[in-house]
C-alpha cells in the first residue's frame, strides 16, 4: 500500500526506454480492478476511490478487510496484523465454506450464466458481496493445502490451487500466501500487462517487512467485535450453484494437470556478460537462444510471439514482436553444422539485428498484428458468415499459431520465477532477466506428445552455453583447439 499511496500522489518516476517515456495509465489498472462476465464481452469494474479493504479467501470462506484508514493512509501493520489472524482464528472455527470463488475459473459464458443466477437467488445479499469483492484493492489467498516440494510443482499448482477453489481469478492481481510461508502472485491480464505487477511486487520485495509483520507478539483480535475492519461475506445458493462449482473445479483441475512446468535457473552468467563482453540486446540474444532450442527440440521452426511494449504511446499495451525471421532460420541451421565459426557468428550478428529492427518497429507501431487483429474484430461479416480471404487464407492462420509464446520481463531480480500457460500446443516461456542470471517459466502441455518442459529447458541452457562459447571463439577472446560443436560444449566448464 505504500506503491499505492506513492502512486496516488504521482510521485512513481515514469517509466521509460532510449525513445522516451511511456504512459503510465497501466498503473491505474491494477489496484481494485476486476474483469466482470456479461454476454456478449466483459468489462472491467472500476473501483469507487472510496474503496479502502482488501478481499481475502481461505477454505472458501472469503472476507472483506480494511487495509486503509479513512484519509487512505495505510493503516498500523500491527492492526492488519491482528485482524488477519482473527480471520484465521474465524476460519479454523467454521467448516469449510461453499468455494463461491471457483465460479471464476468457468469458461466466461458459463460464468455469465453462473453469475447472473446467483443474482437472481437474492438480490440483496449475493450482489453486496459480488460488489465487496469487485470494488476490492486485491485479492490475498490464503492457502493451507500441502504443495509440492519441488518449485515446478509450485508453479504449476500455485496459480490454481489445483482445482481453483481458493482463488478469485478475476481480480486485477491476487496475493497467494501458503502455510509453509511461500508466497506467489496470480494477475488477470485484461487491466494490464504482467510487467505492471511484477514491478509493484518487487518494489514490495525490494522494501521488505515492516514492523509489527510476523511479530510474535501480536494477537488476534476477538472476533466478536463489531469494529475490527473486517467481515465475512455471505452467500445464498443453491444446487444449481453447486453443480457449477463442481463443473469449474473439474475444468481446472483437468487444466492443471495437464500443465507441464519447468523453472530454469541459469546462473552460469547474465545480462552483465551480455551486454559488456558480447555487448548484444540481452533480449534478443534470449530469444536466439530459445529459437535454437526450439529447433533442435523440434528439428523445425515455427512463428514466435514476444511481447513487445508500445507504452510510448497513450494507453499503449503491446505489439507483436516476431521473433522467426529469415536470418534467425539461417543461423539456427548452421549452428550445429561444420561451417567456420566466423560465418556463424555472422549469421548471428545478423539474425541480433533483424530482431532488434522488428522490435523497435513494433515499439513505435510499425508492426502489423495488432492492426490485423483489429480489422478482424472491427469486420461485420454478411448473413452468410463469410470473412475476407485474408483472415481465411490457411498462411495468415499458420502465421498467428504462437507454438513458441515468449515474454521478458525486466523487473522481478528479487522473483524465484514466473510463468504463463501458452496455446494448446507448443511452449509458453516467461524470462527474468538478471546481471549474472537468467530464469526462464517454461510452460507446456503433456496432451502435446511432441512436447516437454524439462528436456526443453535442456536444450535452452545448452544453447545459451554455446551461445557464449560461439562469440568468444568467433572474436578470439579464448582460444579453442577444435570448431566442433561438441568441443565447443566441453569449453564451457572451462570458462
Amino acid at each position: 500500500m505504500i506503491f499505492k499511496g506513492m502512486l496516488d500522489r504521482q510521485e512513481i518516476i515514469p517509466d521509460s526506454s532510449r525513445s522516451g517515456r511511456f504512459c503510465m495509465h497501466q498503473y491505474d489498472c491494477l489496484y481494485g480492478i476486476t474483469r466482470v462476465p456479461r454476454k456478449p464481452h466483459d468489462h472491467l469494474n472500476i473501483p469507487k476511490r472510496t474503496s479502502r479493504h482488501a478481499i481475502i479467501l481461505a477454505r472458501g470462506h472469503i472476507y472483506s478487510l480494511d487495509i486503509l484508514a479513512p484519509d487512505h493512509s495505510p493503516l498500523p501493520a500491527k492492526q492488519i496484523e491482528a485482524n488477519l489472524w482473527s480471520i484465521v482464528n474465524h476460519v479454523t472455527l467454521h467448516p469449510a465454506a461453499i468455494p463461491i470463488g471457483s465460479l471464476t475459473g468457468l469458461d466466461r459464458d458459463r460464468w455469465t450464466d453462473a453469475r447472473e443466477h446467483l443474482l437472481s437467488l437474492d438480490s440483496t445479499v449475493n450482489r453486496d458481496s459480488l460488489s465487496v469483492i469487485e470494488d476490492g484493492l486485491f485479492a490475498l489467498c490464503l492457502d493451507d493445502s500441502t504443495r509440492p516440494a519441488g518449485l515446478q510443482g509450485h508453479i504449476r499448482t500455485a496459480s490454481t490451487n489445483y482445482d481453483g477453489h481458493n482463488r478469485w481469478f478475476d481480480k486485477s492481481f491476487s496475493f497467494i500466501v501458503e502455510n509453509n510461508s511461500r508466497a506467489s502472485v496470480l494477475g488477470e491480464h485484461s487491466p494490464c500487462d504482467a510487467l505492471i505487477a511484477a514491478i509493484i511486487t518487487d518494489f514490495v520485495l525490494a522494501e521488505g517487512v515492516g514492523p509489527g509483520l510476523c511479530d510474535p507478539t501480536v494477537k488476534a483480535a476477538s472476533h466478536d467485535s463489531e469494529n475490527l475492519g473486517w467481515k465475512k461475506l455471505e452467500w445464498v445458493t443453491d444446487q444449481r450453484i453447486s453443480q457449477f462449482i463442481q463443473d469449474s473445479k473439474s475444468t481446472v483441475e483437468a487444466i492443471s494437470k495437464d500443465s507441464d512446468c519447468d523453472l530454469l535457473i541459469f546462473d552460469k552468467y547474465g545480462t552483465d556478460y551480455i551486454k559488456r563482453s558480447v555487448r548484444h540486446s540481452p533480449d534478443a540474444y534470449i530469444q536466439m537462444a530459445i529459437q535454437l532450442a526450439w529447433f533442435r527440440q523440434v528439428g523445425t521452426v515455427v512463428s514466435t510471439y514476444e511481447t513487445g511494449l508500445t507504452r510510448l504511446f497513450k494507453h499503449g499495451r503491446t505489439e507483436t514482436i516476431r521473433t522467426l525471421s529469415s536470418k534467425s532460420y539461417a543461423w539456427v541451421k548452421a549452428m550445429d553444422s561444420e561451417e567456420d565459426c566466423h560465418l556463424i557468428y555472422n549469421l548471428f550478428i545478423q539474425a541480433i539485428s533483424a530482431h532488434n529492427s522488428y522490435t523497435k518497429k513494433a515499439s513505435l507501431g510499425r508492426a502489423f498484428d495488432r492492426h490485423f487483429l483489429g480489422l478482424r474484430l472491427q469486420h461485420r461479416p454478411p448473413e452468410d458468415g463469410t470473412l475476407p480471404e485474408l483472415f481465411t487464407d490457411p498462411v495468415f492462420a499458420e502465421s498467428s499459431e504462437w507454438q513458441l509464446s515468449t515474454s521478458g520481463i525486466s523487473a522481478g531480480e528479487r522473483f524465484i520465477g514466473t510463468g504463463f500457460g501458452c496455446f494448446g500446443r507448443g511452449y509458453g516461456i516467461n524470462y527474468l532477466v538478471a546481471p549474472s542470471r537468467i530464469t526462464f517459466g517454461i510452460e507446456t502441455k503433456h496432451s502435446d506428445p511432441r512436447t516437454s518442459a524439462s528436456q526443453f529447458s535442456e536444450h535452452l541452457s545448452q544453447a545459451l552455453i554455446d551461445i557464449r562459447i560461439l562469440c568468444e571463439r568467433a572474436t578470439g577472446k579464448r582460444p579453442y583447439s577444435s570448431p566442433s560443436p561438441d568441443s565447443m560444449r566441453s569449453e564451457f566448464s572451462k570458462l
